[in-house]
């Protein structure tokens, strides 16, 4: 799943591949 969310909160919303 690519979903561009701020997967820590500090860093800019990033696709985080799963």
């Amino acid at each position: 799943d690519v979903t561009p969310m701020p997967h820590n909160g500090c860093r800019p919303p990033k696709k985080r591949r799963v």
